[in-house]
């Protein structure tokens, strides 16, 4: 009678009973009469499918993604988030816990991803358009990831985030149109600033030109007076040279003279001189004329010049 027992308890299971395997990086999540028990399944299993469950969970890193998150900036204006892409895994050791504590094995939508676009509004509610998808865009994906990661740490849920991107913020045409207006004032202004600075330099360029231009005409004009300055100079000390040189022949000449003049004074000294000299000048005119019958006086004419 128990064999019979246990043959139909068998035939029971069988009828009712599901294969389920895990792969790699997951846990079974086994669950009996609607309470998750305290082991997890870690191989490939039977079990009854009509008195118990077995939820495939993974713990390594995975991404979850939140699309179309609609947002309100501080000036009431409406934006759209496109894709929020977080990565988040868990200890494999709080699986079971946080399975029964927050009463599914979809914890990460509870724990990660609601509490990740919650915290996305609160941001976009707090800056103004230009400050969520410019000037603070780089610093949101750090900013939620920090945010969910304390919150699960306080929480004790052993899960960690790895990296959270944002992509694709919409904003409304009027906000686009504004700021292509905006970007083109502003790109006027910078070409504008260029050219005023462009014709600044090439006016600064053309003064600087103009005075070394100036300024080397001036050198020059220094340096050729300083050589005509030279020049008179040389000439002058030439002049003073020459000068210095006639008056010293000058001066010779008139030495010469003057010894000359006394030498002749002095040779008029020596007696008897006088009348040596004398005798020589009248020698050179005395003529001497023979004959019978020479007349008392006598007239030859004048002597001839250099006779």
């Amino acid at each position: 009678m128990k064999f019979i027992y246990i043959i139909i308890f068998a035939i029971i299971n069988i009828s009712t009973g599901c294969f389920v395997t895990i792969p790699s990086g997951h846990l079974g999540i086994y669950s009996f009469l609607g309470q998750i028990q305290n082991d997890t399944i870690k191989h490939a299993t039977f079990y009854n499918c009509i008195l118990g469950q077995i939820d495939v969970v993974k713990f390594v890193p995975d991404s979850d993604h939140r699309k179309n998150i609609k947002l309100i900036s501080s000036e009431g204006i409406e934006m759209v988030v496109s894709d929020v892409e977080i990565s988040n895994s868990i200890n494999p050791n709080f699986l079971v816990q946080v399975s029964k504590e927050y009463t599914s094995t979809q914890y990460d939508q509870k724990l990660v991803v609601d509490p990740m676009a919650q915290y996305l509004r609160e941001m976009a509610a707090s800056r103004t358009v230009d400050q969520f998808q410019i000037t603070d865009f780089g610093q949101l994906d750090d900013i939620l990831k920090n945010h969910i990661q304390k919150l699960n740490d306080d929480l004790k849920t052993g899960i960690t985030i790895h990296y959270v991107r944002i992509s694709g913020i919409e904003v409304p045409k009027e906000i686009k149109e504004k700021r292509l207006k905006l970007a083109e004032e502003k790109n006027n202004k910078i070409l504008a600033e260029e050219e005023l600075k462009r014709t600044r330099i090439l006016k600064e360029k053309e003064m600087y030109v103009a005075q070394q231009d100036q300024a080397i005409k001036m050198e020059t004009a220094m340096k050729t007076n300083e050589i005509m300055v030279m020049n008179m100079e040389a000439e002058k000390k030439k002049k003073t040279i020459e000068n210095a040189m006639l008056i010293e022949t000058a001066q010779a000449n008139a030495q010469k003279i003057l010894l000359e003049a006394e030498a002749l004074m002095s040779m008029y000294t020596i007696p008897g001189y006088t009348e040596v000299e004398k005798m020589k000048a009248i020698s050179g005119n005395t003529k001497i004329y023979w004959g019978n019958d020479l007349p008392d006086v006598m007239y030859t004419g004048a002597p001839h010049i250099g006779a």
